[in-house]
């Protein structure tokens, strides 16, 4: 097999070591437009693994890039959308399979699936942690129960030792994921449009501390999903350490997320670019850090003696390459997808979406997978009377000091994670 992966940031990275490790006699093309970054990448892969890995430094928008990447049985593309989207447009027109991590905008696939219908080729998009391995796993999990009344969906990658001011960090450069945008939320079938950085609950995590969660995340096209568009109720929300969506939302008051350039003694300056600007030295990483990512699926629906809940838990850390959760599982999900994709499923051309492709056995394989690679990843199904109101939410998280590494197995004597004041 032959593989790209364009953009060699953290999660390029991440998916190319993958790819390395679980198919070590493919050919990888690794490409991005830094050439210090691209070859740090290569030079790790030929030390680990041995792997023959040849380099490509560019633009995704030169025609010879585009080329030598399109000679691939299947592309990862690790940028975000507004880059990644005339890449996919060049590789669908020439036939090429492809995934990519870039969350489009709400009308971002627009277009696409017409053209890889077109071009004889296969998209399954977007592919990460969220979206990506979320609804993947959100689909399981409704899939579980005779019908599904509720789904809510919590994930968020955190600093485990948090600092001020912000007590966060940028796990996608030098830049804070805090662009405003609209996110979604289903209320009685309905698909409704919810202030990002709203719904703010508290969310109490044994062993870890109290983080706050906030709405977000939820692509609008959930609704069309098979399986998961027939749940009446569906929230999905960030975890993040208490105070931090106080403190976006006063940036976004102050005007301090416009990214219109504004004159400023003469020179022409974005606010947005100043704060970045002033911000980086806080939220950048450091040797040290350590970050831990929570994804936690709760799935509810039955009647007063039959009530179903099927619960969807992930958990993983920095790992001793330096790879950060958010990483590995953005980049490992990725990786599994561009080699499924290689071997020409799924069968039908066109756009497809990873909830849908990784449904059933690939499923089953992708998260015995991330387990292999040490992702801590739990699935429970329980029944029993309906609670006469809802329950606390528990799910475990093991530290490295903890004596109960296997969260299939937690110590009945250690406190679980999860619990709610929704």
């Amino acid at each position: 097999m032959r593989y790209a992966v364009v953009g060699c940031g953290p999660m390029g990275a991440a998916a190319a070591l993958r790819l390395a490790a679980t198919d070590p006699e493919a050919e990888l093309v690794l490409a991005d437009r830094d050439p210090e970054r691209v070859e740090e990448v290569a030079a790790r892969l030929r030390a680990g693994t041995g792997a023959p890995v040849r380099t490509l430094v560019g633009d995704t928008g030169d025609a010879g890039f585009q080329r030598t990447v399109g000679g691939a049985d299947a592309v990862a593309v690790a940028l975000p959308w507004v880059a990644a989207r005339p890449l996919l447009d060049r590789l669908v027109a020439s036939g090429t399979a492809a995934t990519g991590i870039g969350r489009p905008p709400d009308d971002g696939l627009a277009g696409l699936d017409e053209a890889a219908r077109r071009g004889r080729t296969r998209l399954i998009l977007p592919v990460g942690l969220e979206p990506g391995l979320t609804e993947i796993l959100a689909r399981r999990a409704a899939a579980r129960l005779r019908g599904c009344e509720q789904l809510r969906i919590w994930c968020g990658g955190i600093p485990l030792n948090p600092r001020p001011p912000l007590n966060h960090l940028a796990l996608y450069g030098d830049r804070l994921t805090i662009t405003p945008r609209a996110t979604w939320s289903v209320r009685g079938g309905v698909l409704v449009r919810v202030p990002r950085f709203g719904g703010l609950e508290s969310v109490r995590v044994a062993g870890l501390g109290t983080l706050e969660a906030y709405d977000d995340g939820m692509l609008p096209s959930l609704v069309d999903d098979p399986v998961l568009g027939r749940v009446p109720e569906v929230s999905q929300k960030t975890l993040r350490w208490p105070g931090y969506a106080q403190k976006v939302r006063a940036f976004a008051e102050c005007g301090l997320l416009d990214e219109q350039p504004r004159t400023v003694d003469d020179s022409r300056v974005a606010p947005r670019a100043v704060l970045d600007d002033v911000l980086a030295e806080h939220v950048r990483r450091r040797d040290g850090d350590v970050d831990v990512t929570l994804l936690h699926i709760r799935a509810t629906g039955g009647g007063d003696e039959d009530f179903e809940t099927a619960t969807t838990t992930v958990v993983d850390r920095l790992d001793t390459d330096g790879l950060t959760s958010m990483a590995r599982l953005t980049g490992f999900t990725l990786a599994a997808c561009v080699r499924l994709l290689a071997t020409g499923l799924p069968a039908e051309y066109g756009l497809h979406t990873p909830q849908e492709v990784f449904a059933g056995r690939h499923g089953d394989e992708l998260l015995a997978e991330l387990r292999a690679a040490g992702v801590q990843v739990t699935e429970r199904v329980t029944a029993g009377r309906r609670p006469a109101e809802e329950s606390l939410h528990h799910f475990a998280l093991t530290h490295p000091d903890s004596n109960h590494p296997d969260p299939n197995h937690p110590d009945p004597n250690h406190p679980d994670l999860m619990e709610t004041n929704a």
